[in-house]
């Protein structure tokens, strides 16, 4: 469904000769994709060796495919996947990993279906050795 954003979108459907028709019981939402990156967004601690959870917010489809990736210097590059494609269930728990290891740790996440959706953690946080 394309169209003007909007929170009272309705369908009406309609018989080309006109003899039936029929429209949405209820409005629905017609608004552009998002994800908004919850936990880790800065300040946080991690440590090797440990489970460790990623969480966001979104308006994907429940089928709809992200990944996760790491930036080791403070949000320059992300070179690190460390979830090349999960679904957007708004959490991903992690075994973190001893070569993760930094003081300037952010995370990105991204819709597969259109990189440019996409959030990144607003600050910076620890990942400790274990």
């Amino acid at each position: 469904m394309t169209g003007p954003n909007t929170t009272a979108a309705r369908i009406r459907v309609e018989s080309t000769d006109g003899s039936a028709s029929d429209e949405t019981d209820a409005a629905f939402v017609i608004a552009d994709p998002f994800i908004r990156l919850l936990c880790p967004n800065g300040g946080d601690m991690w440590h090797a060796s440990t489970r460790a959870a990623v969480r966001w917010r979104h308006n994907l489809g429940p089928l709809d495919v992200v990944s996760i990736t790491l930036s080791k210097n403070g949000g320059i590059t992300y070179h690190w996947p460390l979830v090349p494609r999960t679904v957007a269930d708004g959490v991903e728990f992690l075994n973190v990993e001893p070569s993760w290891s930094t003081s300037r740790a952010r995370l990105r996440i991204a819709w597969q279906q259109h990189s440019n959706v996409v959030d990144v953690s607003d600050g910076t946080f620890v990942i400790r050795p274990r």
